[in-house]
């Protein structure tokens, strides 16, 4: 009996160092191991966000540089270009033009006018009101001879009335044109 009593002790006693043993490595695992796996887990994921960034600064610079050769050579075609805006101060010389050329095309000018005048860093944007009358055929010549004579000019919005029972009737004409003029010149001491 002695030595199934002496069995059970040991038993006991290495039942208790096996626990022992498991509580230390549960507790080296999670004190030691798993921080460091996780530590590796996110430096892995870190590493991936810093190459996706880097790849996606690379894209940019290369956009960058391409936009800095586009404007390179958008700056030489405009100081290579033979057209020269005109300062907005001339508006009153550019409304007897525009009346000139509709009267030479055919057309009854019977009121041209500029409208508020917008500013920009490269050009100011003079708006222009030009109604008249004349036949549909006078019409769409002044508009080709506008945009040849007039290159610093565009179209915005344009309304042909006519009357199709009286051949005779003229055709109104209702232009929004818009002028791109220099910009103003201000001194230093403004």
């Amino acid at each position: 009996m002695k030595a199934g009593a002496t069995t059970w002790k040991s038993w006991r006693a290495d039942v208790a160092g096996l626990c022992m043993v498991g509580a230390i490595s549960v507790v080296g695992y999670l004190g030691a191991v798993q921080p460091a796996l996780r530590s590796n887990e996110q430096q892995d994921l870190q590493q991936r966000d810093l190459a996706a960034q880097n790849e996606k600064a690379a894209q940019v610079t290369t956009s960058i540089n391409v936009l800095k050769r586009q404007l390179v050579k958008l700056e030489q075609a405009a100081a290579e270009s033979p057209l020269q805006l005109q300062s907005a101060q001339l508006s009153n010389q550019r409304l007897a033009e525009l009346t000139r050329l509709a009267s030479d095309n055919g057309l009854q000018v019977d009121g041209v006018r500029t409208g508020t005048i917008s500013t920009g860093p490269h050009f100011e944007l003079v708006p222009i009101h030009l109604s008249g009358r004349g036949a549909f055929k006078t019409s769409t010549a002044f508009l080709a001879r506008l945009h040849e004579q007039f290159a610093d000019m565009g179209l915005t919005a344009m309304m042909l009335t006519d009357n199709p029972g009286n051949p005779q009737w003229p055709t109104s004409l209702q232009l929004e044109l818009v002028w791109y003029a220099a910009p103003a010149v201000t001194s230093a001491g403004n």
